[in-house]
């Protein structure tokens, strides 16, 4: 297990969230009550802990001016333990996964967290057609360094890939670097504190949207500014506005375009063919008027790797998810090293349906 993230501490009753480490990433939650309740089993099952009516997790105009970010998060959260606590026991023996599914849990408070040896503070698992909103959460650590200083760590990272109901994340292993579609994203309301590290506040690196928002989202931590919000692979621009660092200026949100194969392939998707087009793959660059100047527009410039224009998407996918997948079965034994083999794979596959310039 890594560490706890999550605390609610009362005279009678302890709430915490476990992590499994791994790929999957998964998070549940222990339930003990010392008067009332032995040891619970690990509830597996995504339901919202914390039903909210209203804000009462979020502090004044007032105390936003008056105390440091970190003071604010701080206390955003106790407001929230102390909700928690004065409500019904039913509610507090409810799980919380905090993204798993298609869902993505809002009014959450993750602190000093640990997950996989980096600080990503949470992960969100969303499949094609899928139309997610994520608000309110407030993400923070005190951490003075990077547990791993060679890898990045994000606050909210959200993970695109083919929808496996098996799968404890609900997406099939391996399948965010295949450039599937989500319909719609929604992030409003985060507040992320690191004040001492190069945390990433949202970030998606593979995969993409048909349609993508962020507004008022609260992004303090020491990484560079296109680090910040960082997205790739968004076709609509939506509302996007009112994304802040903790004097209130703007943060502009990164568009960069669809990736294939993660960091070790980077292929870089600069457009893409009619067909594909007809299917939502296609960089709309009517961009509304409030998001304007809030966006710093990536998704046509080149990326260091591999940039293909023109790109048949669907021809792709059809001819590269089998094999694909049949890399990574159980019984392949072999490859020494599928992951190798996989990239490769999406290698040779993308520069059979796109032109490189």
């Amino acid at each position: 297990m890594a560490n706890s993230q999550f605390a609610v501490n009362g005279t009678k009753s302890n709430i915490s969230v476990q992590q499994k480490a791994g790929n999957k990433q998964q998070q549940t939650v222990l339930i003990s009550d010392s008067n009332k309740f032995k040891e619970t089993a690990l509830i597996n099952k995504a339901v919202e802990l914390l039903t909210r009516n209203g804000n009462a997790n979020q502090v004044s105009e007032n105390e936003e001016k008056q105390h440091s970010p970190w003071e604010v998060a701080k206390k955003q959260c106790n407001n929230e333990k102390e909700r928690v606590l004065r409500g019904p026991k039913d509610s507090r023996i409810k799980a919380m996964l905090l993204d798993v599914k298609g869902q993505c849990s809002s009014n959450k408070c993750v602190q000093n967290f640990t997950l996989n040896g980096k600080q990503d503070g949470q992960n969100v698992f969303i499949s094609p057609g899928d139309s997610v909103t994520c608000s309110g959460n407030v993400i923070m650590s005190d951490l003075q360094n990077l547990i791993d200083p060679e890898g990045h760590s994000d606050g909210n990272q959200i993970i695109i890939g083919k929808k496996d109901p098996r799968s404890s994340t609900g997406i099939k292993d391996n399948s965010q670097f295949l450039g599937y579609l989500a319909e719609h994203m929604k992030i409003d309301g985060y507040r992320i504190v690191a004040p001492n590290i190069p945390l990433q506040g949202i970030f998606s690196s593979d995969g993409g949207y048909k349609n993508f928002e962020a507004s008022g989202n609260t992004i303090v931590t020491t990484a560079s500014e296109e680090r910040k919000i960082a997205v790739a692979g968004v076709m609509n621009v939506g509302n996007i506005r009112g994304n802040v660092d903790q004097n209130g200026n703007t943060i502009k949100v990164y568009l960069y375009p669809l990736r294939l194969g993660g960091g070790v392939a980077n292929i870089h998707i600069m457009s893409f063919n009619k067909a594909s087009q007809n299917q939502g793959y296609k960089y709309n660059e009517n961009i509304p008027e409030v998001s304007k100047n809030n966006i710093k527009d990536l998704r046509k410039v080149p990326r260091p790797g591999i940039n293909l224009y023109n790109f048949d998407i669907l021809g792709f996918l059809k001819a590269v998810e089998a094999p694909y997948y049949k890399t990574f079965d159980p019984g392949n034994t072999t490859s020494q090293n599928k992951q190798r083999n996989a990239i490769n794979l999406i290698k040779n596959e993308a520069l059979k349906h796109g032109n490189t310039h």
